[in-house]
């Protein structure tokens, strides 16, 4: 179960406070991450995660990082 919330934790964040160059995370990097990191964090079922694992846990959260949607908006300045 903790296993679960850190990984669930790790997907509310933004992959760049854990070194990663990306803005969002996608189930193959969040995979990736838990797997490099699992381990060491106390986690060790986590160290042979794949992007199944990663979907079951998150769709059980109602979590879907990989598909935020956002619009970014012009704004005008004026000089």
């Amino acid at each position: 179960m903790e296993a679960k919330a850190w990984l669930v934790n790790i997907a509310c964040s933004i992959p760049k406070d854990f070194g990663m160059a990306a803005e969002l995370w996608t189930q193959k990097a969040l995979a990736g991450y838990a797997r490099k990191h699992a381990a060491k964090a106390g986690h060790p079922s986590l160290s042979i995660a794949g992007k199944a694992t990663v979907n079951r846990i998150l769709k059980k959260q109602a979590l879907q990082p990989h598909k935020v949607k956002y619009y970014l908006e012009k704004t005008r300045s004026c000089v």
